[in-house]
């Protein structure tokens, strides 16, 4: 599948589902609680892998369509804000994504360990 050559920068269809995949089965599809999922069942694996891909895909468009209305925003997250409700509201939009981001450190360091044990222990 070789993707269209437009000549204008932009996400599309593959790089669209290549990240709602991505996103979904990230570090935590490896790390699911065993408990939830037996207890849960198969019909609410089901709705919550349905509800997870429609949340992502709504993410995704929503970014999509942010970088066609206006390509000269490069900053990502920070630029957004920042153009739709001020410096204030862009820095406590940098400020969580920061944090989020140092928390997923820590969530994966601790997966990675998990995994690595269960071959060395």
């Amino acid at each position: 599948m070789q993707p269209k050559k437009t000549g204008k920068p932009g996400v599309g269809s593959f790089t669209l589902m290549a990240l709602i995949v991505s996103a979904m089965c990230g570090g935590g599809i490896y790390d699911l609680p065993q408990n939830m999922a037996i207890k849960g069942g198969l019909i609410a694996q089901i709705i919550a892998w349905a509800v997870a891909t429609l949340i992502i895909g709504c993410l995704v468009t929503t970014f999509m369509l942010l970088s066609e209305k206006e390509p000269q925003f490069t900053n990502g997250l920070y630029q957004y804000a920042e153009a739709g409700f001020g410096n204030f509201a862009a820095f406590l939009v940098s400020w969580s994504y920061w944090i989020c981001q140092a928390f997923d450190v820590a969530g994966y360091s601790i997966l990675l360990m998990t995994i690595l044990s269960s071959f060395w222990p």
